[in-house]
């Protein structure tokens, strides 16, 4: 049985990167992804990632051997090698023991002293185990605690480990991850997030691509045509 299951999925896969190459998009060898799997249009997945329950939107490229699941990530994002979302967690305070079989009914080793949970171990934000917003670079080998939401224009130092919200054109890195700066001027930051490129006709965004190498141009040129 396990071998017939095994052929029809290499089947389902197989098909449906036919069809996402219709969409240009492009699939990498061993990648995992299931039916509950979105990927919008002009996607890269590279070999060895696993997506799977999550949405990825357009212009967006996940690197080698990433591991995204029940992820929501936004468009125009840049996501590098070997990234990864861990959902689960421990009590870290207040407990006496972290083991889970003082607060979880799953039977994680076998037993458990408790006969509800008490503890929610799977940390979630609106259904996923985390969210990516629109146009967020992460460097490679970056690790995300569940829970979290990474916010639209940030920047995800290599190597961060990731245990809180990133606000929209933030700079992190480190262990635990901390700002180090932003990109812009609170001015500027507020422009875009009202401005909301990312989600604008994909015709608009190339007709006016030659603005994107500089904010203050970008900025005054989306007040000129106000």
């Amino acid at each position: 049985m396990k071998i017939i299951h095994s052929l029809l999925v290499w089947g389902w896969r197989f098909f449906q990167r036919i069809h996402y190459s219709w969409h240009n998009v492009s699939i990498g060898k061993q990648v995992g992804f299931n039916k509950t799997t979105i990927i919008s249009d002009n996607v890269r997945i590279a070999s060895g990632a696993a997506i799977q329950n999550s949405i990825i939107g357009s212009y967006s490229y996940i690197g080698e051997s990433s591991i995204l699941r029940n992820v929501k990530v936004g468009s125009f994002c840049s996501i590098g090698s070997n990234v990864k979302v861990v959902s689960a967690t421990h009590p870290s305070s207040i407990f006496v023991s972290t083991s889970p079989v003082f607060y979880s009914t799953r039977k994680q080793c076998g037993v458990s002293f408790v006969s509800h949970t008490i503890f929610n171990e799977h940390r979630k934000v609106s259904d996923f185990d985390a969210i990516i917003e629109d146009d967020v670079w992460i460097g490679c080998d970056v690790l995300l605690m569940g829970g979290i939401t990474i916010g639209t224009g940030a920047i995800i130092g290599a190597g961060a480990v990731v245990t809180k919200d990133v606000p929209p054109y933030s700079i992190v890195g480190g262990v635990p991850a901390k700002i180090i700066k932003y990109r812009f001027s609170d001015l500027q930051i507020k422009s875009l997030l009202a401005d909301k490129w990312w989600n604008k006709d994909v015709e608009w965004i190339k007709e006016n691509a030659g603005y994107f190498s500089n904010v203050d141009n970008y900025l005054k040129f989306i007040k000129d045509k106000i």
